[in-house]
Parts: structure tokens; sequence; C-alpha cells
């Protein structure tokens, strides 16, 4: 368990509202040469005896997460930035404000530092990682960004891409093993933008969507791993731009499909137990600019999707338990965002997130824990500059969301 700092420490660092943000965004100037700071092996060690090794844990002692941080040093060393509460941060986030309370205190700030090593330990936990070389390219796909699906029944991840030809291909591994040579989805439609793939687990269907170089929507299908039924429009007589995004809804066995008109307004159509499809529906009159995203959150059994405004001003609706899908609301004017935001769902912290990249190329971050108020967005390191749009994903393994960025200097960056 850490200690709260003095007032007299409190006084010596004068942190002010706008000090804790220049704690956050300095974060990764704790280096490998600061007098104080630990591996995180080492970490580890001091989470084991600590938590035994539970980073989300909250018994509610006043101590949370795998380090047992007080919420009180949580917020006095900026850990607010990255979530409400230690319990509900990432396991990185938690030990970058665990090696400021370090710096700052010294290893007695934890009663299990004894015999842990984190007196003695002078490691970076988190030093700048080595640039991955560039692979070389496959031929055919093209697509700014190749969605990957998972059949939990079939065990087959697949992933599929538009072509410079506009013709959609696919690939796919089934049991892990070798993936298969790429494969077109028929020749005789072309696409533009982004494909988006789900999977309904009950009807066993495995869907593709994707916007023609006419604006049309269209869409292929199999089941159960079988042949596919070859591509077909959804009305011709709506147009889209951009890329269109897709959820599972468990709440109502559906599968939600949203696409921005080349009005710049939001429709939604779905496709409730494998049935026949809604047909198109308008969203409100707010105009979008791009691409939406959508996700699900198990717990609340609410599905809700993210846009980027013409405006900047990222905007969400949502639907409870299959109901009538919300107004717009913003999440907050005072940042503005280019691209595709990304929603991710933490199933264990209960917590959706939802990331963007600013107009000034920085990574910022808004999320909510359980359905509850929008925590306000702000912004992961400064330092880093973005273009196009992130990608994140829940990793059960680690219990962790990545978060992955290509930077102006093309290279790509990970935050976990």
């Amino acid at each position: 368990m850490t200690r709260t700092p003095s007032r007299s420490a409190r006084t010596r660092l004068g942190v002010t509202a706008a000090g804790v943000l220049g704690l956050v965004v300095a974060a990764a100037a704790l280096g490998a040469g600061q007098a104080n700071a630990a591996s995180v092996a080492t970490w580890d060690k001091v989470a084991q005896c600590e938590s035994t090794g539970n980073w989300s844990i909250n018994t509610n002692n006043g101590y949370y997460g795998g380090l047992q941080i007080s919420l009180s040093n949580w917020k006095y060393y900026g850990g607010t930035a990255y979530a409400a509460r230690p319990d509900l941060a990432t396991k990185q986030q938690q030990i970058l404000i665990a090696e400021k309370i370090l710096a700052d205190q010294g290893a007695g700030a934890w009663t299990c530092s004894p015999g842990t090593g984190l007196a003695t330990d002078r490691t970076n936990p988190y030093p700048d990682p080595t640039p991955m070389p560039t692979p070389t390219p496959t031929t055919a796909p093209s697509s700014a960004a190749a969605p990957v699906l998972y059949n939990p029944d079939t065990k087959t991840a697949e992933v599929f891409a538009i072509g410079t030809d506009g013709v959609m291909s696919h690939s796919y591994s089934s049991n892990g093993g070798a993936w298969s040579d790429w494969a077109t989805l028929g020749t005789n439609y072309h696409f533009t933008g982004r494909p988006v793939a789900v999977y309904n687990p009950v009807t066993k269907v495995t869907e593709v969507f994707a916007v023609g170089t006419d604006g049309v929507m269209s869409h292929n299908y199999n089941f159960n791993g079988g042949t596919w039924s070859g591509w077909s429009t959804l009305d011709t007589g709506y147009k889209f731009t951009g890329s269109p995004s897709a959820v599972y809804n468990a709440a109502s066995n559906a599968i939600e499909l949203f696409g921005i008109g080349a009005d710049g307004v939001m429709s939604h159509m779905y496709n409730i137990n494998g049935g026949a499809w809604s047909g198109w529906s308008t969203m409100g009159t707010f105009k979008f600019a791009g691409t939406p995203t959508a996700v699900y959150n198990a717990d609340t059994k609410t599905a809700e999707v993210f846009a980027t405004g013409t405006d900047g001003v990222i905007s969400h609706a949502y639907s409870t338990n299959g109901g009538a899908w919300s107004d717009w609301a913003t999440l907050g004017t005072n940042y503005h965002f280019t691209g595709r935001p990304v929603a991710v769902y933490n199933p264990v912290t209960k917590v959706t997130e939802v990331f963007a990249v600013g107009t000034d190329g920085v990574m910022s971050h808004n999320y909510n824990v359980n359905g509850g108020t929008w925590s306000g967005w702000s912004t992961l390191d400064t330092g880093y500059k973005f273009t196009g749009s992130p990608s994140a994903v829940y990793n059960a393994a680690s219990n962790a969301i990545e978060l992955f960025g290509i930077g102006a200097d093309g290279v790509m960056s990970l935050q976990h």
C-alpha cells in the first residue's frame, strides 16, 4: 500500500491542475537513467505481494490495483489522465504512476518493497521500443486497413482487404495454422475504402460489408465457414462515403450496420436472428465525415456508435437492450479530431474507451465505467504525433487494451 504524500511534499512539488497534466505528459521522462526506477519484473514482485498480482483488484480498502495505490496518490501524481482509479487503468499505466511515486517517495511507499529489489533497481520499465523493420509488402490488397475477424466455432481467423483493382479478397488461418493464399470474393463488384466484417455466434454467420465505387453498400456472407453467398446490394437508393461499421448486438441477436451518407447523415440497418434486413433508416440530422465505429458492452447490453462530425467533434448514440437508438450527443466540444475514432470494451474493468487523433496529431482518449459518466477527453502523450486513424483491441491474456497508431514518420507505436 502506498502512503499519501505529505503536505510539505505537495508544496515542494507545487502541483497545480496544469502541473498534473504536465506530469502526465512527462511520464516518459522517467527514463533508464532515473535514480528511482524499476523494471516490470520488479513491479510484478511488488504486485504479487500487494495484491497477489491482480491489477484490477478493488477490495474497498482505500487502495486499488496491482500496486495498491491510494486514490489520493493516484490523483496527486496524475493518474486520472488514464482512469478514474488505479484498478480501472492498465498495468502499464499503473506502473507509470508508480514510477512517479517511487521517484518522489522512495521504495518505502510500499509495505511490500523489502525483498523485491524495488529500492535498488534502476531499470526503465518501458524504454523506447526499437522500431520494427517494415515487412515486405504483398501483392493485391491495398486497403488502408484490413479488418481481421475470428470465428470461434470454426477456429478460423480471417482477413479481408480491397485490392488496387477494387476487388475484395480474403485470406484465412484455421486452428492457428498457416495463412491461405489470397482469394477473391467475386470480381463483378468493385469497392472503395475499408471493409468491415462481423460474426453472429447464434446464426453462425460471417458477414462482410463494403461501399462500392458507386456509393452503394453491399454484403457477402457464409454459414459456419461454408460457401460464400456472393455479393448483393443493400438498397441502391442510399449512397455512402467513407467506410461502414458493424457490430453484433447480443441483446437483440442482431447485426447492426452503420454508414455515413453523401449528405453526411448517419444511416443504420439491422438483421435480427438471420432474418431479412430492416432497410436503411437515418439517425438524426448530425453531419459526419469519414467512418463511424461501433462497439457492444455485454454488461450493460448496450450497442454504441461513434463518429467524427464535420466540425471535428466526436458524437455518440446508443441502444440498450435492443431498444430505440438515442439522439446524438457530443463527447465534449473542446477537442477536435480527424479520421475515424476507435472504440473498445474491457469486460474485466467494465470500461468502454474511445481513442482518436486530434487535428494537432495528438492521440486522446475518453472513457466511461459500466455505462456511467464519460471522463472527458485527455491526451496520451503530446510528444507523439499521429496520422490517419488508430486501432485498438482488448487483449484477454493480459487484461489490457492495446492501442496502435502510425506516426508522421510512418513508424507504428503501441501503448497498453
